[in-house]
């Protein structure tokens, strides 16, 4: 996952196996004024997703520091 071409984490599995509240962390990234880019990069699957063609997640929250 990238956010304004910067890595922000290398290795994220968003597989779960319940649905629930999970929380993953960054730090040292900045948000600019304006517009901001967040990319995911598929590099495989979690052999447990039966719907590994579907990625996502459900929100994004920015807390300002």
């Amino acid at each position: 996952m990238y956010l304004n071409d910067q890595l922000i984490f290398e290795d994220l599995d968003l597989y779960r196996e319940k649905l629930g509240l999970e929380k993953d962390t960054f730090q040292n990234s900045f948000i600019k004024k304006g517009n901001n880019t967040l990319k995911l990069v598929a590099k495989g699957r979690n052999e447990n997703s039966p719907q590994a063609n579907e990625p996502g997640f459900d929100y994004l929250k920015i807390n300002p520091q």
